[in-house]
């Protein structure tokens, strides 16, 4: 099963990514505290992070740098309100796979092709 954890500091966009991604299925956890994302990293090992660029009072280019020095394969999705190329490129440069814009795209297909070269599992009552 795909495990994502969610990285933003606003929870009613925890909660609405959440449920889009549990009926991709995806197991998901979401926060919106830098320091909780570290200990679920450590704890859960999830599959892919999507982790917003702005995290309040922490940066979440800072938390990717540290994200890349605890766990170096974690495929990390850096997601902004803002299209900055200068971030975008910093994101990637620090190792992220990719850098995406809200509103994201709510296809699963696109998600699961393009971050695990599969189709998405089948929705339940489908």
């Amino acid at each position: 099963m795909r495990r994502m954890l969610i990285v933003d500091d606003e929870p009613g966009m925890c909660r609405f990514l959440s449920r889009f991604f549990q009926q991709t299925g995806f197991v998901v956890d979401a926060t919106t505290s830098p320091e909780e994302a570290l200990s679920r990293i450590a704890t859960q090992r999830p599959d892919l992070l999507l982790l917003d660029v702005r995290l309040g009072g922490v940066s979440g280019l800072e938390l990717l740098r540290t994200i890349r020095e605890l766990t170096p394969g974690l495929r990390v999705v850096m997601v902004s309100a803002l299209e900055d190329e200068a971030t975008a490129q910093e994101a990637l440069r620090l190792g992220a796979v990719d850098y995406v814009t809200k509103p994201l795209t709510l296809d699963p297909q696109w998600w699961a092709e393009r971050f695990f070269g599969y189709p998405p599992a089948p929705q339940q009552g489908t």
